[in-house]
């Protein structure tokens, strides 16, 4: 759960036990970091290819996080890569992201959208672990819960129609001050950030049960939008892009 922009941050750390007669055994005070971590593999002839390309990969995306954050920019964590090492990565190219299919026909099952809505956004945070955050606000004003129905890539692809019965899991959204209504997928892996998420919204007027018919996008997806402007922002969906394709690369 360490952030991004963190990964060069030292952790101490001691293991202890509790003996037998109810005093307390302690270790001695060890530190370690992702960025020793990650350098450690790079100079190690027993490190594959594969994972030595991720490593550039993790330590590209936490320095771009380091200056998209302001936070200890003046020491990056990958200042110290060779140009062999950065050889090991190929740049950020948009066909690294493949688009989410457009759910239509016999595939929306159950959900198809019956209701509209005033308001339909995600966005991505970076900040710590992978997460989207979904913020719906139907027209009709609910009673009662809105439930977010979540598929995953597996998911969506094996179901021949979608329904709330074969969804991953379901979210209970939370009603914000402005009317809107959110509802966060947390812990997206690395090597899934090009894999969709397809999100349906449920609620009902008291009398009638509506849907909003059913989203798919990716943090992939985000980072192919962010990449084609300029900043800060736009390096880190680069970077980050590069680090879910050796993700992909090394973990499958």
């Amino acid at each position: 759960g360490i952030p991004a922009k963190e990964l060069g941050k030292t952790i101490y750390f001691a293991v202890y036990a509790k003996l037998a007669d109810g005093t307390y055994a302690y270790s001695k005070v060890s530190s370690y970091s992702v960025e020793k971590y990650a350098k450690t593999q790079l100079t190690s002839a027993s490190t594959s290819a594969e994972m030595k390309a991720l490593m550039v990969a993790t330590l590209n995306y936490a320095a771009a996080a380091q200056v998209r954050f302001n936070y200890n920019a003046d020491t990056l964590v990958n200042a110290s890569l060779t140009e062999a090492d950065q050889a090991l990565n190929i740049p950020y190219s948009a066909d690294m992201i493949t688009v989410a299919d457009k759910p239509e026909g016999a595939k929306l099952g159950d959900m198809v959208k019956t209701g509209n809505y005033k308001k339909f956004y995600p966005t991505v945070s970076f900040e710590g672990a992978f997460s989207i955050n979904y913020y719906f606000q139907p027209t009709t004003a609910p009673v009662g819960d809105i439930t977010m129905y979540v598929w995953t890539q597996a998911a969506y692809n094996a179901a021949s129609s979608l329904s709330k019965n074969n969804a991953s899991y379901a979210i209970t959204m939370v009603k914000q001050a402005n009317g809107e209504y959110q509802g966060t997928i947390e812990g997206i892996a690395a090597k899934s950030l090009n894999d969709a998420v397809y999100v349906s919204f449920c609620y009902s007027d008291g009398t009638t049960s509506y849907c909003s018919g059913v989203n798919g996008y990716s943090i992939g997806q985000y980072c192919k939008s962010q990449a084609a402007k300029t900043g800060t922002m736009a390096e880190l969906a680069k970077a980050t892009a590069v680090y879910g394709y050796y993700a992909k690369q090394r973990f499958g």
